[in-house]
């Protein structure tokens, strides 16, 4: 470990990890599910209650990818998709916001499928899952993990082989060589039925130092409690350790807890559209502050607040570029 002793060393040190991140020219690679969204066209309580649904590129981490994107970060998707009509949008859609697909792959089976209610509250979905699983290691073997700052995947990803071995591997790997891990925790039991293996595996992740992301269904669905008392769960994680967590917690607004700090940020009221893929706007808008400053963690909660409101009054997808100003 590199020791730092009096003000000449901390300007070593600052130009040290000023160098580091000028090495580092790719902000993100994202790794995990990415499929095609039927959301319902109604606002309907469950998917028995629509009748009519619209198409739409998905996926958490994908979604995430995208946003980073449109604020303009340099961002890689690591996934697979079906040689079909949905594997073609997918990349049309991804790429038209500037995400790279060179390690996108194709595969025989079927594009994967999720139907989902719009909704004001927690959609309901139903998966039907195919390509998006067969994530392998071949489709690393040409990305320099020296030139990322962070590596992003979620629960979703981590729910089934091959996908599972192959990111883990590559989160070692990236981690021996310096890159930020990121996991959005969006665990459901319909998705990884095991929680005793999901909780194991998730663990596993956020012990290379990960930044997490929980929402509070997230974490209650994880490990079948509810959330009472925000700063415990924080400190929980961080135990299993995570080298930050953030726990959002819908009206409540979202916490942020590192083992030295902690900061609310608060929610506004808004005239709400839609719910689907807020969290992951949240999420994207938090990586593009850490990116940025990664010390001002309230700020970067702030941005995550703004990218987010920006989803939950949009109807579809954001403008493909983005000018962030967190308020």
């Amino acid at each position: 470990m590199l020791k730092v002793k009096g003000k000449f060393g901390l300007v070593i040190l600052n130009f040290c990890l000023n160098m580091d991140h000028a090495l580092r020219t790719i902000d993100c690679v994202a790794i995990g599910e990415i499929l095609v969204d039927m959301i319902s066209k109604e606002y309907v309580d469950s998917l028995d209650g629509a009748t009519e649904f619209s198409l739409k590129v998905g996926g958490s981490p994908a979604n995430m990818a995208g946003n980073l994107a449109r604020l303009g970060r340099r961002v890689e998707f690591i996934g697979t998709v079906g040689d079909d009509g949905a594997g073609k949008l997918i990349r049309s859609e991804l790429s038209k916001v500037g995400v790279d697909l060179q390690y996108l792959s194709t595969d025989v089976r079927p594009s994967s499928l999720i139907l989902v209610t719009k909704s004001h509250n927690l959609p309901a979905f139903s998966a039907y899952r195919s390509a998006d699983v067969q994530i392998v290691t071949d489709q690393f073997a040409k990305l320099n993990f020296a030139q990322v700052r962070l590596l992003h995947t979620t629960a979703f990803g981590l729910s089934k082989e091959p996908a599972r071995s192959s990111i883990l591997n590559a989160a070692k790997e990236a981690r021996a060589l310096g890159v930020q891990l990121s996991i959005d925790a969006n665990y459901a039991k319909k998705i990884w039925p095991d929680r005793q293996e999901a909780q194991s595996i998730i663990e596993h992740y956020l012990s290379l130092g990960a930044l997490a992301k929980f929402s509070e269904v997230d974490f209650e669905r994880l490990y079948d409690r509810k959330v009472v008392d925000p700063e415990e769960v924080g400190r929980e994680l961080l135990t299993k350790g995570a080298s930050l967590v953030c726990l959002t917690l819908g009206e409540a607004g979202a916490y942020i807890f590192t083992a030295d700090t902690s900061h609310h940020i608060p929610s506004r009221k808004l005239n709400v559209v839609d719910t689907t893929g807020a969290g992951d706007a949240f999420w994207a808008g938090f990586l593009h502050g850490w990116l940025s400053d990664e010390k001002d963690l309230e700020k970067c909660g702030l941005t995550g607040r703004r990218l987010a409101e920006m989803k939950l009054t949009t109807h579809g997808p954001l403008p493909n570029r983005i000018n962030l100003v967190s308020d």
